[in-house]
């Protein structure tokens, strides 16, 4: 079996071998995607960013802790902190935020090489991190300050690769994780949706499903089918959107706050997109995948729970997808339990997309024939 993008080893003579694209001496690297999910836009770092002292990173004057900067960047894709694995490409951008970042304050504190840093600045430097102002307004919290102190520890830990390194441990004796938890204060809580806010979102999500779906795809469906007749008769394009519009001028929508008539073709596009998005919360409230799982579903997922040695069988649904966090490039297959409400997004999105995949069809085999 081949290894796979996210676990493949630097060619020999090749340092650059992680980029898509660009080159080792480029401003701007492109990273070869390691999970499908991002083949079709693969992230990218930009090493131009600006300096307290008022140049971008890339001036000359910064040329060597740029070179060191970029040498530690490429030991973290190699194997990162955390895993004896290579890292992620999304993985590998945090990393480089944090030594963005880190970088900053060493012009601050008019610091030109990582092995000039010392126990003192690093101290100095973890208490100003502990400081820092998340989005809610409080400091950092514990995920975001591990981090930093992951980061910190592989600038050490690369000291044999790259000759521009930390020389001292950051934490001796400690990991990133045991360094967090010594932290003086617990810092703003990981994120999440209040019960009063995710109670009503998701049976206000359930309600408009059940109400509003029916009938807008039947919307759709004739006014799809009145701009088809009118092309058919010979009607230009914008006569025949003008059949289409007629159509839906006549169709009025009961939606949870009250009746609705499509008056226009942008009436009836935002009622859907308010039906796709629907569909996305109670997928990922009541299920549970990521976004990026969510939105790498493919049409027939839905499947009866499959081990017959469970009393569930086959008594609950399942929605089959792909696990694309820290596994090999094209993921690994995975299933959720999914209750009713969730059967139903995954069924009106497989109807919502219905038209989109027939256009693709016929596309593809148009262009084979």
């Amino acid at each position: 079996m081949s290894s796979s993008p996210a676990l493949q080893l630097p060619r020999s003579g090749s340092r650059d071998w992680f980029l898509r694209d660009s080159q080792w001496n480029d401003a701007h690297w492109i990273l070869v995607p390691t999970s499908a999910v991002f083949k079709d836009r693969p992230a990218a770092i930009h090493w131009d960013f600006s300096l307290p002292n008022g140049v971008r990173f890339t001036h000359p004057r910064h040329a060597s802790l740029l070179e060191s900067a970029k040498q530690h960047v490429a030991e973290f894709r190699v194997g990162s902190t955390i895993s004896r694995s290579g890292c992620a490409c999304t993985s590998l951008i945090m990393y480089f935020q944090y030594l963005r970042t880190f970088i900053r304050w060493m012009i601050e504190e008019r610091l030109t090489r990582f092995a000039d840093v010392d126990a003192a600045s690093i101290a100095e430097y973890a208490r100003r991190v502990r400081r820092r102002r998340g989005r809610a307004g409080g400091t950092i919290g514990r995920e975001a300050l591990r981090n930093h102190y992951c980061v910190l520890i592989g600038l050490y830990r690369h000291r044999l690769k790259v000759r521009d390194a930390l020389q001292v441990h950051p934490f001796p004796g400690l990991s990133a994780r045991s360094a967090t938890a010594h932290r003086s204060d617990e810092g703003t809580p990981m994120r999440y949706t209040p019960d009063v806010v995710a109670i009503p979102l998701i049976q206000r999500a359930i309600e408009f499903i059940e109400v509003c779906t029916l009938p807008l795809l039947a919307a759709r469906e004739k006014s799809l089918q009145a701009y088809i007749k009118a092309r058919r008769s010979g009607a230009t394009r914008r006569c025949a959107r003008s059949a289409a519009l007629a159509s839906l001028r006549l169709i009025t929508i009961d939606t949870p706050q009250g009746r609705r008539q499509l008056d226009s073709h942008r009436s009836l596009s935002m009622l859907i997109d308010l039906l796709y998005g629907a569909c996305f919360v109670v997928i990922s409230y009541l299920v549970g995948p990521r976004v990026s799982e969510i939105l790498q579903l493919k049409a027939g997922c839905m499947h009866p729970f499959d081990d017959p040695a469970s009393d569930f069988a086959p008594k609950v649904a399942t929605i089959i997808g792909t696990i694309y966090k820290a596994e090999s490039y094209h993921g690994r297959r995975h299933q959720w339990i999914a209750p009713l409400p969730a059967v139903y997004a995954v069924t009106v999105l497989e109807a919502l997309s219905a038209p989109h995949r027939e256009s693709v069809r016929v596309t593809f085999s148009c262009r084979w024939r």
